[in-house]
């Protein structure tokens, strides 16, 4: 996961884990001062504690961070034992970390998160499920503290989603608009498709980027230039990039 910090002089932050299995995923990153022509050595991002259990940290695990003041917020999830999201916040620009929990009730199994950032300040998270629609969570301090994980009417098919906050105050996301198949862990990966928000909950699919057989999944999507510039996968074999400028108004 690469994350540019924002202002003229931000690193550039790459994300990664090491490990053969997820349960023995261990967290680094990496930082680059010239856009990653070149960069710095591996930084491990430590441990913590949860209860009597010891954790790594991971950073990012699919989606990128967002920034709030000095704060970097990475939303983050564990997908060993039982799929859980969480945050893991910087103040120091990712030297150090805080384990951030967020309260859920156990019939949602999540990970994965994807942050907005409202006009007025609030964070929320979507996160895709294994119960067939988006989860949803609110921060009102900056990343902090979360508000109880509640389930959204967006529905999932146990597949990764990206968000992003536009310049103007919308919300854009990359999705598969389906849900879980009865009796089957995941639903279908396609159509692909990107959607506008302007509260977060309630979405307009605008253009579908892929549809028909295959599997179009694990996107990406960042705002530059005025552009849209998205990533995903075909069965998981092949990247694709799409750049789109989008005709919206806030």
């Amino acid at each position: 996961m690469l994350y540019q910090q924002p202002g003229r002089q931000g690193e550039l932050l790459l994300f990664y884990k090491t490990g053969i299995y997820i349960k023995d995923w261990v967290g680094h990153l990496m930082r680059s001062h010239d856009g990653g022509r070149s960069w710095g050595e591996a930084e491990t991002l430590g441990r913590y504690q949860d209860g009597s259990v010891d954790f790594a940290y991971l950073g990012a695990v699919k989606n990128k961070p967002v920034q709030v003041g000095r704060r970097i917020v990475a939303p983050s999830s564990d997908e060993s034992v039982r799929w859980q999201i969480h945050f893991e916040i910087s103040e120091d620009g990712g030297k150090h970390w805080t384990y951030v929990r967020v309260p859920s009730a156990d019939t949602i199994v999540s990970i994965q998160p994807a942050i907005l950032k409202h006009r007025d300040g609030t964070l929320q998270a979507l996160c895709r499920t294994k119960n067939g629609y988006l989860s949803t969570t609110y921060s009102h301090d900056g990343g902090v503290s979360w508000e109880p994980e509640q389930l959204t009417d967006i529905p999932n098919n146990n597949s990764g989603i990206d968000c992003e906050t536009l310049s103007n105050g919308l919300f854009a996301m990359v999705y598969n608009p389906a849900g879980k198949e009865r009796g089957k862990e995941f639903g279908p990966r396609t159509p692909l498709v990107l959607a506008f928000s302007a509260d977060g909950l309630h979405w307009h699919d605008a253009l579908t980027l892929e549809e028909g057989e295959g599997e179009f999944s694990y996107p990406s999507i960042v705002e530059s230039g005025g552009e849209l510039h998205i990533v995903y996968t075909w069965n998981r074999q092949r990247i694709k990039y799409v750049r789109v400028k989008p005709h919206v108004h806030g």
